[in-house]
């Protein structure tokens, strides 16, 4: 006799699967260790899914490196060495990005030249960029949206000569 519940299920899909005592399925030529595989796969799957969103926050290094070849030239030795020695100094100030869990940031640049000055606001993330919108009140300025490496380990970002780049 056929109970209500088995005669709404097909007893099988393209033969690939059917039902073994009226409530289990399996998939016909597979055996214990090939369905244990499947099951693994799967759950790996499922789990990698769902930790696919990543947690950005901590303490990111970064630096800046200047393209010299996309600066306008300069004839004057003077105002040329005046540049040289800015841009170097830019290079070598060193710059802390602490993202926090409330999305809220802490960047912090650190130069010879100029004491510690932070900068502080929110931050937002899409699955490929970060972008830190400052908290300031004095003007209102356009997010600086940084570009996510695929293994999510390092944040970058172009404007005209210069790039800057973060790492965990």
């Amino acid at each position: 006799m056929v109970s209500g519940i088995t005669a709404w299920y097909p007893t099988s899909f393209n033969g690939l699967s059917q039902r073994v005592n009226g409530d289990k399925w399996y998939i016909r030529g597979m055996g214990i260790r090939s369905r244990i595989c499947l099951a693994a796969l799967l759950t790996a799957g499922i789990v990698s899914f769902a930790s696919a969103k990543t947690d950005y926050t901590g303490v990111w290094h970064g630096h800046v490196k200047i393209d010299t070849s996309k600066l306008p030239p300069v004839t004057d030795p003077n105002q040329k060495k005046m540049m040289m020695d800015q841009i170097k100094s830019v290079e070598l100030s060193t710059i802390t990005l602490t993202l926090k869990k409330d999305h809220s940031f802490s960047l912090i640049t650190d130069s010879k030249t100029r004491p510690a000055k932070p900068t502080t606001g929110t931050y937002s993330t899409t699955a490929t960029t970060l972008s830190l919108q400052s908290g300031s009140t004095t003007a209102h300025q356009p997010p600086q949206t940084f570009t996510i490496s695929k293994d999510g380990k390092s944040l970058s970002l172009s404007q005209g000569p210069a790039r800057v780049t973060f790492v965990r």
